[in-house]
């Protein structure tokens, strides 16, 4: 599957992509804000891949400008409910305060949301991983109830949330890139 949008290129991960994103996993920029902060082996991400290949979790390589820079996933889907757990890293510090994961949110909540139907997104983030929380708070993401004090907070976003809060974003994403259309390629 490749999803586009914003001039951002999501395409889903194959086995021959899971070497490099265990090497973005392991930098420290990446480790230090998951719940697994330990050095992940070959072998060990032979095993994730093989666990995720299924049809409960989509993990996609962000390209910007033909690069390979992050990667983003729906995990824990839900057709039925419509809802899942939304994760994002990008593989290189650089790329972390850059337009790139505004354009790869944008382009990959607008296929899930506009284009597949779903309903519910939810997230975790690490408690001193400010950044993550204040961009998920502007699309609209909110603190589920009891979640505060937690190392690892869970969030929601509604799809109407979504479209209400992004509206001005999507418009200034759109004038920044020059595109805004949604293209769904599936298998």
């Amino acid at each position: 599957m490749i999803i586009e949008a914003y001039n951002i290129r999501l395409e889903k991960i194959a086995r021959n992509d899971i070497e490099l994103i265990r090497e973005w996993r392991n930098y420290e920029h990446v480790r230090r804000f998951m719940e697994y902060r330990q050095y992940i082996t070959r072998e060990m991400q032979e095993k994730w891949y093989d666990s995720v290949s299924n049809n409960f979790n989509l993990y996609f390589l962000i390209y910007y400008k033909n690069e390979k820079t992050g990667l983003i996933n729906a995990k824990n889907i839900n057709r039925e409910l419509k809802t899942f757990e939304v994760g994002l890293f990008m593989g290189y510090d650089k790329d972390i305060i850059s337009i790139i994961p505004i354009l790869a949110t944008l382009c990959f909540f607008d296929a899930f949301f506009l284009e597949m139907g779903f309903e519910l997104i939810t997230t975790k983030i690490h408690s001193g991983n400010i950044k993550a929380i204040h961009f998920d708070i502007s699309l609209g993401f909110c603190l589920f109830e009891g979640e505060e004090g937690k190392e690892f907070q869970r969030y929601f976003l509604k799809k109407d949330t979504y479209l209400e809060k992004t509206l001005e974003i999507r418009k200034k994403a759109k004038a920044i890139t020059g595109n805004d259309q949604l293209h769904i390629i599936t298998e």
